[in-house]
């Protein structure tokens, strides 16, 4: 059988000969797939039968699914899915008003039994996707990397999701007895922008889940709200919100039950910036010492670190880490770093970090030089030309060589065989704006930071089916916090909050991505963030 596919209020679903969703897609754009829905994934295990002595609990086995019946009308889909008599699954796709998705779980057996429920919706490679899984409230958010949407939303409806990843949906364990049933209920639309989704829909998911510790987290509260809440959490209520915030970095599950069902809203409080970048500094200057008597930073981002905290004045030894800095600096040989990768860059940016520490021109000399090789955009360069660039001015040095090397590099186009990492040519282009002192919209500009944007949710609430790695998301707020503000006003149309705003509201999703990892290309990013004004 081939692909059948239906249409609905604006939707294109394509369904493959064993009743799984192959593609969805706008009638706008039709080329453009977003998502598939695979068959769901079930372990399984029965009760225990009462006993006179404490057994350990039954582990949960795989169970194989057989598609039993597939029936395919003029606008619907069903497909039945049994495991020896002892499961049937019911998926169906409805397309008279939209598309809906219904999804029932049903024991024919005699005796109960408890499942663990996995669904693999998978967004495709073009798309990004960001959800909400708070038990009773779930969506899922779908668009293309380009920004241009629309994009697709399936709404819970029924049921309850405990997690979305990229591997899919998961469903809270489920206890079945004998005939019992559960059924999971989705809605299918479409939004032309992220700014949309508040305003249609209401939701009790908070703006953040991800906070500096000390900062403020607003839940819905008043008579038609319970809210459970863990010890160690400050409370504040009124009529209609309250208020949570932590003291200490920790995580905390609140409850909230209301008539939509109980909604578990996982909270995180982090540490600042700095205290992050400190206590790793910390662990760096107790390595032990080198045949000198002085520590030895094992590499770049070690040296960016412990840069940072001595500026910060949050190093318990201070003078050992100007030692380990000094001694970096002397071995530090930035000319052998590929001019086009992740290091160049910030070995311009750690001279000129240095150069404001000791004064020493020859640094000074090294950074620019740094930057004067650089072939093309590259990660952090556009951070690291504007270090230079002040630190020249403060020397009382012209930095017009190093100017005219950025405009020159922008206005390049980028080679077919070599394309740029379109986030490196925005903070390039960012930088040059500035440069040449420009205020005005670009229309250009505002494209690339709407593509962009899709990576930190485009002020969606939730978070990304799948996060991006420590050191991509550190790059994209550090480049977001730099955006001129031409880009605010069409930023916060499109997304309900402006770029730079955005960016501040996810930094705290990057130091709790870094919380007890080695250290890696995330913190120095983090230490950008943090000298440049980010949580401190």
């Amino acid at each position: 059988m081939v692909e059948s596919t239906f249409e609905a209020a604006g939707t294109l679903v394509g369904v493959d000969a064993a009743g799984r969703i192959s593609r969805v897609a706008s009638s706008a754009r039709p080329g453009t797939s977003l998502l598939s829905l695979g068959h769901p994934h079930v372990r399984v295990t029965h009760p225990p039968e009462p006993a006179p002595v404490q057994r350990e609990p039954a582990q949960m086995e795989p169970v194989q699914l057989e598609l039993a019946r597939l029936a395919i009308d003029a606008d619907e889909v069903e497909s039945t899915l049994v495991a020896a008599g002892a499961l049937e699954i019911t998926v169906r796709h409805m397309f008279v008003a939209g598309w809906q998705t219904r999804f029932v779980l049903s024991n024919p057996a005699t005796r109960p039994i408890t499942l663990g429920v996995t669904w693999p919706w998978l967004v495709d490679p073009g798309a990004v996707g960001w959800a909400v899984a708070d038990g009773a409230e779930a969506a899922l958010f779908v668009q293309p990397h380009d920004g241009a949407g629309p994009i697709l939303v399936g709404r819970l409806r029924q049921g309850a999701v405990v997690r979305f990843d990229e591997q899919g949906l998961a469903l809270p364990e489920i206890v079945l007895d004998p005939g019992g049933r559960y059924v999971l209920g989705w809605d299918w639309d479409w939004l032309t922008e992220p700014s949309a989704y508040g305003r249609r829909w209401a939701t009790l998911h908070p703006t953040v889940t991800t906070l500096v510790r000390g900062e403020v987290v607003l839940l819905p509260a008043g008579p038609d709200v319970a809210l459970v809440v863990p010890d160690g959490i400050a409370v504040e209520r009124d009529d209609e919100l309250c208020a949570l915030t932590a003291a200490e970095p920790r995580t905390a599950a609140v409850e909230l039950r209301s008539a939509r069902g109980l909604h578990v809203v996982r909270l995180t409080w982090t540490p600042t910036a700095t205290e992050l970048l400190a206590a790793v500094a910390g662990k760096l200057l107790a390595a032990p010492r080198g045949r000198t008597g002085v520590v030895r930073l094992p590499g770049l981002d070690a040296a960016v670190v412990v840069q940072h905290a001595l500026r910060a004045e949050a190093v318990d030894a201070p003078d050992d880490a100007q030692d380990a800095l000094d001694q970096f600096t002397a071995r530090f040989e930035p000319d052998v770093l590929d001019p086009a990768g992740p290091d160049a860059a910030f070995g311009a940016l750690f001279l000129a970090g240095e150069f404001e520490r000791t004064g020493e021109p020859e640094l000074l000399d090294r950074a620019a030089a740094q930057v004067l090789r650089a072939t093309r955009p590259a990660p952090g360069l556009g951070v690291a030309a504007t270090r230079v660039c002040a630190g020249l001015i403060v020397a009382g040095a012209s930095p017009q060589a190093v100017m005219d090397h950025l405009i020159a590099l922008a206005g390049r186009p980028a080679a077919d065989a070599e394309p740029d990492d379109p986030l490196d040519r925005l903070a390039l282009s960012v930088l040059t704006r500035h440069l040449h002192a420009a205020d005005h919209q670009d229309d250009a500009l505002v494209r690339a930071v709407l593509a962009l944007g899709t990576e930190l949710g485009s002020g969606l609430p939730g978070d990304p089916v799948r996060p991006w790695p420590a050191e991509r998301l550190g790059r994209l707020l550090a480049t977001f916090a730099t955006l001129p503000d031409g880009v605010a006003e069409p930023t916060r149309r499109a997304w309900g909050v402006p770029a730079a705003d955005l960016a501040a509201r996810r930094t705290p999703t990057l130091i709790a991505r870094l919380v007890g990892e080695p250290l890696g290309r995330g913190h120095r990013w983090l230490a950008v963030l943090a000298s440049a004004g980010g949580p401190q």
